[in-house]
């Protein structure tokens, strides 16, 4: 006799999910010889469903094409990356961002359109607006942050998320942690000035980059400038050679003095100079706690109350968050 797992299986390979990634998402305890129960094959595709945003219909019945779940989305796509090699990618990471939203207990507050005054309250008790300060706001605003560079499908750079009322980032990249502060910032700028609308959806950026003509994330991005560096601004060098000794000694002496994560000087002044071997390389040379992009799950994991969702929820929910970046 046929395990419907097996079916199954075939069926979500046709969406471009794996076994192997549908296998991940079940419990550990889980043998697809349970299967052959009605009850526990019912149990499999509520599991996948949840993990994945499928519509639990469609999964159930076997000779249906498997769909997501009805949402408004937005995709910010870049010229190599069109909305169907990504869906399955954003679909996983909006579907475990709702189950962040459910387990945080502290209420959401809009963020305020002005990057500087997020910025000005920070500092009051912060040294600068680096990703612990971000991740401390977004933890007082109801905001979970996630990071999870494991993916089923293409890979985008962040995604933000509205659901009842709530909104989630995740935060997608392998990139240490001053990438991954522009992004997280860029994201707070979409939410704080109204990207995502009223109604509950998803936005996806495959690409953040300061080279687009997309008036939202320009807008996004010159928020997040504001917010890291109190000012519209683009690092620059008066000196000929700039080795990456030289630049990571400024940006940290620099950033001390005016208040700003010196990976973020690195990088921003990468963007200007195009030059992103010489700022990986600066990079480098900063303290390690200056680049550990493993404070963001840790501090999620620490900040939620898994006791307000199911194992099988929790299951789904702390697999990614535990993965290594």
């Amino acid at each position: 006799m046929t395990n419907p797992m097996d079916s199954l299986y075939a069926r979500l390979s046709q969406r471009g999910l794996t076994k192997a990634f549908a296998r991940r998402l079940l419990p550990d305890w889980w043998d697809d010889s349970l299967a052959a129960t009605p009850s526990a094959l019912l149990q499999a595709q509520l599991i996948i469903s949840a993990g994945m945003n499928f519509e639990l219909r469609s999964l159930r019945d076997s000779s249906a094409k498997i769909e997501f779940k009805a949402a408004r989305r937005k995709f910010k796509l870049s010229k190599a990356v069109d909305e169907p090699s990504i869906q399955l990618s954003a679909e996983y990471a909006t579907a475990t961002a709702k189950l962040a939203i459910q387990a945080v207990p502290s209420p959401f507050v809009l963020p305020p359109p002005s990057a500087l005054s997020i910025r000005n309250a920070l500092l009051l008790t912060h040294k600068c607006i680096d990703l612990s300060a971000l991740l401390d706001y977004c933890n007082r605003i109801g905001i979970p942050v996630l990071h999870m560079p494991e993916l089923p499908g293409k890979k985008m750079d962040a995604v933000a998320i509205r659901h009842h009322g709530r909104s989630a980032i995740v935060l997608c990249t392998k990139k240490v942690a001053p990438y991954l502060l522009f992004h997280l910032a860029h994201e707070i700028g979409h939410i704080a000035l109204g990207h995502l609308g009223n109604e509950d959806g998803t936005l996806i950026d495959t690409v953040i980059t300061s080279n687009t003509a997309d008036a939202d994330e320009r807008a996004a991005d010159s928020f997040a400038v504001q917010l890291l560096n109190g000012c519209e601004i683009r690092y620059s060098s008066s000196g000929k050679y700039v080795t990456a000794v030289k630049l990571a000694n400024a940006a940290m002496s620099y950033g001390q003095q005016h208040k700003i994560d010196p990976g973020h000087i690195i990088l921003n002044f990468a963007y200007a100079a195009e030059n992103f071997a010489l700022a990986n390389a600066a990079l480098k040379l900063l303290p390690p706690s200056a680049t550990d992009a493993s404070i963001i799950n840790k501090n999620l994991l620490a900040l939620m109350d898994l006791g307000s969702l199911s194992d099988d929820q929790a299951s789904l929910l702390t697999k990614p968050l535990a993965t290594k970046a």
